[in-house]
C-alpha cells in the first residue's frame, strides 16, 4: 500500500471533483445563505476557508485567507464548477 501525505492537514473530509481523479476540495464549515442571517444576529459570521488538495503531489491549495462574513462555496453542474465567495458588508 502506497500512502500519500499532504503537505498540510486540516481535518476535514475531502470530497473529489467530480468528472476526474486528481484534485479534491474541502470546506471549513458547511454553512448556507440561510444560515448567515441567524450567524449576523447572534454575533457576526466568523467566515469560511475552501482548500483544493492535489491528489497526486499532496500540495494543499487556499486561495483566500479566512475573513469574517465570507462564505465559500463550490457548486458542480455536468461539466461546470461554478466557486463563488459571498462577502456581506
Amino acid at each position: 500500500m502506497n500512502i500519500k501525505r499532504f503537505s498540510e492537514i486540516a481535518g476535514r473530509t475531502i470530497e473529489i471533483l467530480p468528472g476526474q481523479t486528481r484534485y479534491g476540495y474541502s470546506l471549513s464549515d458547511y454553512e448556507d445563505l440561510w444560515d448567515i442571517q441567524d450567524w449576523l444576529n447572534n454575533g457576526g459570521y466568523q467566515g469560511s476557508t475552501i482548500h483544493f488538495y492535489d491528489l497526486y503531489n499532496g500540495q494543499v491549495y487556499t486561495p483566500f485567507e479566512k475573513e469574517m462574513l465570507c462564505m465559500h462555496h463550490l457548486i458542480f453542474m455536468m461539466v461546470i464548477f461554478i466557486f463563488y465567495r459571498v462577502i456581506s458588508i
